[in-house]
């Protein structure tokens, strides 16, 4: 008799074309997260600083409002990480401001344009910028005589202050 042949077994695990292909798709989306990651890491970095001085430029303002250009027309100021200097420079001339009764006031006041050059650390990609902005200054020319005083001394002992639409 003849020895029958037996059929050929199926071969177990992967062939060497199928490791390969499979290499070549997950490198392909490998490189892909990756790349993903590596532009989200600079996007953040990226934000992370326009932040920080967006955080300063806010913080400058906020001192420059503060200031009365009309008795500092300049100066320097040395803040957490950086510094900044302004000067201002008068825009209109001086005006007596009116008090209550819309008579001149004890006050004088002035619009000025402050520049700001602010001086970050050399690790912040923008290290320096300038602003420019108007800022109200103002200075005492006169006694405050009346005005608020007087009005809250007739408010305490009962009387009512006029107002000044009902004068005539």
């Amino acid at each position: 008799m003849k020895a029958r042949r037996q059929p050929p077994r199926a071969a177990s695990g992967f062939s060497l074309l199928e490791v390969i292909a499979a290499l070549v798709i997950l490198s392909i989306g490998a490189s892909a997260a990756f790349s993903w990651l590596s532009q989200s890491v600079s996007t953040m970095s990226r934000l992370r600083t326009e932040e920080h001085l967006q955080m300063v430029r806010l913080e400058v303002l906020d001192y420059l409002r503060a200031i009365n250009p009309s008795a500092r027309p300049e100066g320097a100021v040395q803040m957490a990480g950086y510094e900044f200097s302004w000067t201002s420079r008068p825009l209109l001339d001086a005006v007596s401001a009116l008090n209550e009764v819309r008579a001149p006031g004890a006050y004088e006041v002035s619009l000025h344009e402050v520049t700001a050059h602010v001086s970050l650390p050399s690790t912040i990609p923008a290290t320096q910028f300038d602003m420019v902005l108007p800022v109200t200054g103002f200075r005492q020319v006169g006694e405050v005589a009346g005005g608020v005083a007087a009005l809250l001394d007739k408010i305490g002992k009962g009387d009512r202050p006029v107002e000044p639409a009902a004068q005539k």
